[in-house]
C-alpha cells in the first residue's frame, strides 16, 4: 500500500488503462472512467481504480483546456483515495491518502463548483482528517466540513451524504470533553459548536439513513449516536441492520466489522 502511494506521488504508477485521446477513443477499448468504476464497485479494489484514473487527472492538470472527463475522474479519484485511507492502518500511510483525496476533491470543486460530487468527497475526506488532526487543524477542518455540508444541502436538501457528514460532525463535537469543546470554540469560532446539539446530530444522522437505508456506514454512524445516548435498543437495531446489509462499496466489510465491535458496548440484555 505504501509503495502504491509513493508511486502515485512520484508520477510513476503502473497505468492499467491508458487515457485515450478523442481521436483514439473511437478505436480504443473501454472508457477509463467505466473501467475504474468496475474496479471500485464490482471488484472492490479502490487501488486499481485509482491507477486507471490517474492518467486523466495528471493530464488534466497539465492541459489548460481540460478533458471533458476530468471532473468525473477527479471526484472518483478522491473517492478511491479516501477509501484506501479508510482501509489502511493508521500508521501505514492513512494520512497521506487523506491528503491525496483532499487534493483531488478540491480540484474537482475548483473545476465545477455547481456539481455536488466533488464537494461531497472533499467534505467526507475533511471529516476523516479532522478525527486525526491536532486541535488547531481539527477546528479548521470542522468549520470546512460544516460549510461544505451546508452548501450541499442548500442545493439539495435530500443529499444523504451531507446529512451524514453534519451528523457525524455534531456527534464528534458533542463527544469531546468540555475542555476541548471550549478550546475548539476559541480556535475556530462558535458556529460549529453552537449548531452542535444532540437533537441536530440525531436529525441529520437519521435523515441520511432514511434517504439511503442501504448504506452500511450511515447505519453504523446512527448506532454510534444511540450508543452515546445510551439508547441500547435503538443502537442494537441499527447495528443488526448494518451487519445484515449487502456489501456494495469496498469499505462496507470494514464498517460491518466495526458494527460487530460496537455491539460489545451494549449491555447483554439489550443485544
Amino acid at each position: 500500500m505504501r509503495n502504491l502511494l509513493v508511486a502515485l506521488a512520484m508520477g510513476s504508477a503502473v497505468v492499467l488503462v491508458a487515457a485515450p485521446s478523442d481521436a483514439q477513443a473511437q478505436r480504443a477499448g473501454p472508457n477509463p472512467i467505466a473501467v475504474a468504476d468496475s474496479f471500485y464497485l464490482r471488484e472492490g479494489d479502490p487501488g486499481r481504480a485509482l491507477e486507471v484514473l490517474r492518467p486523466l487527472v495528471v493530464s488534466g492538470a497539465r492541459e489548460s483546456g481540460g478533458d471533458p472527463q476530468l471532473y468525473d475522474a477527479l471526484w472518483k479519484a478522491a473517492r478511491a483515495s479516501l477509501t484506501i485511507g479508510i482501509l489502511a492502518e493508521p500508521r501505514r500511510g492513512q494520512a497521506e491518502w487523506y491528503r491525496l483525496a483532499e487534493e483531488y476533491g478540491r480540484r474537482a470543486v475548483e473545476l465545477d463548483s455547481e456539481r455536488p460530487e466533488g464537494r461531497y468527497w472533499l467534505v467526507a475526506t475533511q471529516g476523516r482528517m479532522a478525527l486525526r488532526a491536532g486541535a488547531v487543524e481539527a477546528s479548521s477542518l470542522a468549520e470546512a466540513v460544516r460549510a461544505g455540508a451546508h452548501e450541499l444541502l442548500e442545493r439539495d436538501p435530500d443529499h444523504a451524504g451531507a446529512h451524514n457528514a453534519l451528523g457525524r460532525l455534531y456527534l464528534a463535537v458533542l463527544s469531546l470533553p468540555r475542555m476541548y469543546r471550549m478550546m475548539g470554540r476559541a480556535l475556530a469560532g462558535r458556529t460549529t459548536f453552537a449548531e452542535a446539539t444532540w437533537a441536530a446530530a440525531e436529525q441529520h444522522l437519521a435523515r441520511a439513513v432514511q434517504l439511503e437505508p442501504g448504506m452500511v456506514i450511515y447505519r453504523v454512524d446512527l448506532a454510534r449516536f444511540h450508543l452515546a445516548r445510551r439508547s441500547w435498543d435503538a443502537a442494537a437495531t441499527d447495528l443488526n441492520v448494518a451487519q445484515a446489509l449487502p456489501v456494495v462499496f469496498p469499505a462496507d466489510t470494514l464498517f460491518q466489522r466495526e458494527a460487530s465491535q460496537l455491539r460489545r458496548r451494549i449491555p447483554t440484555a439489550s443485544r
